[in-house]
């Protein structure tokens, strides 16, 4: 059976552009997360549904899957996203009953598309974007006073929430001693008279997992068996070997345990199985470190201000999962049965000038229940913890200088863009200083580039936000402002001229130099964690054994002497 989850995200705004622009360099791109509904799980089918867009006009549809950015393609098979890579569209994410000139909104805003089917061989996250972009038509005003028009937006009340679509897998294959997913066994889906089914479109047979063991096919309705193979591991299990394992597993760890029996498959309802494979023949338990996967990071903005949240997967079920900033650990969350997670976090508890790290602890269902403390102590010692992962937040505000070689840019021009989007969002000009603000209404919930153009275009920089961040380091402790919390921006300054160009017509962006994002803080941080948590253990354990030695000592002293 098939489960659908939620990341449980909270409302993000639509993306608008308030600021003053030039008429004759109006064009922008906005960018609005979309609603979902299932429709057929069997099929991978939705329904994507957006409000608060510009009335009757087109737009474009985006996913987000494993921080890759495609476009959809229409029943016809075209692109429906304008300079979209056309060569090996996404067959996966189609509009099955729409074309690309369908895709226009209502007289209020809306829209609502039916029969849109999403689905990948891995097991990621799925997010939905409208993206559509501003015309001259939406300017109104004088000189240089003009604005981008408001009224056909309302952004906060629209509705529309960034939240993640996820199929879990059919089962997983999982290790009966040590109850832990197996890498690259080898499952190979049989029909009714226990033939091999091809492989086809929605089926790769047979399917090899991967760190979490998980393994999908998506088929007719009928009856099937399936088949697992992995060396020095033995399938399928005995009655008795099954009831005992049975009796072991956690309710909420897998479910409908499998050793054979037929497979029927009614109403398009995909039946869930989990495969236990039993070592033997000296092959030692499954045991390996926990892997963080899939981790994406949303800006969800409110009128209290933004939250980061972060969402993702971790191959082994049931793992708990921490955050830290630095040293200092600022939130943690405990993965459901199929390794996903979320975690949303204020930006009161980070700093904005690190990467956040997160780093996954598995469950060791082996292990004794009744563990003395020096045994648990000891247990944190081995290898439980994944490598960390970092990711970078989501700035609410941009507010610096415009850098050219470390130097500040006077009246550049600054873009903002999606990487892998083929959209500008918009772009402001620096001041006669280099100086460039960049208010939270403009800014994408997703993390975006920064690139730098000098006057003429030619020299042109990119940075990621923690690029920027980094060298305007000095001048955001100076004035204490944290881009993270909005409340801290300074409000002597005003908020950079929006001067976006027509795409189509104007001369591109010089090929930017892409400077990489800071990393050295972030190794000696790991090294500095990983140091003091050991001398923490080490002390701890020190502790213990001098209390035990303490303890032995003293029994041995009040001991009554023997008598002759």
């Amino acid at each position: 059976m098939k489960y659908l989850w939620l990341s449980l995200l909270t409302a993000c705004s639509t993306l608008l552009f308030a600021l003053p622009v030039h008429a004759q360099l109006s064009q922008a791109v906005t960018v609005s997360c979309m609603n979902w509904t299932v429709t057929d799980a069997g099929a991978h089918e939705v329904t994507l549904e957006a409000t608060g867009l510009q009335p009757n006009k087109p737009f474009e549809l985006w996913r987000e899957v494993d921080n890759k950015y495609e476009c959809a393609v229409d029943k016809t098979g075209s692109v429906v996203c304008d300079g979209a890579p056309t060569s090996s569209p996404p067959t996966s994410f189609q509009l099955k009953n729409t074309t690309k000139d369908q895709l226009i909104t209502d007289g209020g805003g809306r829209t609502v598309i039916t029969q849109v089917t999403s689905h990948t061989v891995q097991e990621v996250n799925h997010f939905f974007y409208a993206v559509q972009g501003m015309s001259s038509q939406d300017v109104v005003g004088n000189g240089d006073n003009e604005a981008l028009k408001l009224s056909t937006f309302v952004p906060k009340t629209s509705g529309n929430n960034c939240t993640s679509i996820y199929w879990d897998p059919e089962g997983i294959v999982f290790d009966a001693v040590s109850l832990e997913p197996i890498v690259n066994s080898s499952v190979t889906l049989l029909d009714d008279v226990k033939n091999t089914v091809p492989t086809s479109p929605g089926i790769i047979n047979p399917f090899v997992t991967k760190d979490s063991g998980h393994f999908s096919f998506y088929v007719p309705d009928g009856t099937y068996f399936l088949s697992a193979q992995k060396s020095g591991y033995r399938f399928p299990l005995t009655i008795t070997e099954k009831n005992e394992l049975s009796s072991r597993v956690p309710n909420d760890l897998y479910s409908n345990l499998y050793t054979g029996d037929p497979i029927i498959q009614i109403n398009g309802i995909v039946e869930h199985r989990d495969i236990p494979l039993f070592p033997e023949n000296g092959q030692s338990p499954a045991s390996f470190l926990p892997k963080i996967t899939d981790v994406s990071i949303h800006r969800i903005s409110s009128d209290r201000g933004s939250n980061q949240l972060i969402t993702g997967l971790v191959s082994h079920p049931l793992s708990r999962v921490y955050v830290y900033s630095g040293l200092k650990q600022i939130a943690d969350t405990t993965a459901n049965k199929y390794g996903q997670f979320s975690v949303s976090l204020n930006p009161q508890l980070f700093d904005q000038d690190r990467p956040l790290e997160l780093i996954a602890e598995k469950i060791d269902f082996s292990a004794s229940k009744d563990m003395n403390i020096l045994d648990k102590i000891m247990a944190k010692k081995q290898n439980l913890r994944s490598t960390p992962v970092q990711i970078y937040p989501i700035p609410d505000f941009i507010e610096g200088y415009a850098m050219q070689s470390s130097t500040p840019a006077p009246f550049a021009k600054v873009r903002i863009s999606i990487p892998g989007m083929n959209h500008t969002l918009f772009t402001v000009q620096s001041d006669e200083t280099g100086f460039v603000k960049i208010p939270s209404i403009l800014l994408p919930p997703v993390p975006f580039d920064i690139t730098t153009s000098d006057k003429t275009g030619k020299l042109t920089t990119t940075l990621t936000t923690a690029t920027f961040i980094q060298q305007n380091s000095d001048y955001l402790k100076s004035n204490k402002v944290n881009v993270f919390d909005k409340s801290t921006s300074s409000e002597s300054k005003p908020d950079s001229p929006v001067v976006s160009s027509n795409l189509k017509t104007s001369p591109p962006f010089a090929k930017p130099q892409y400077q990489e994002t800071p990393n050295a803080k972030a190794a000696d941080q790991n090294g500095t964690r990983s140091l003091l948590i050991t001398l923490v253990l080490l002390l701890g354990v020190a502790s213990i054994l001098g209390a035990i030695t303490y303890i032995k000592k003293r029994s041995t002293q009040s001991e009554p002497l023997d008598t002759v």
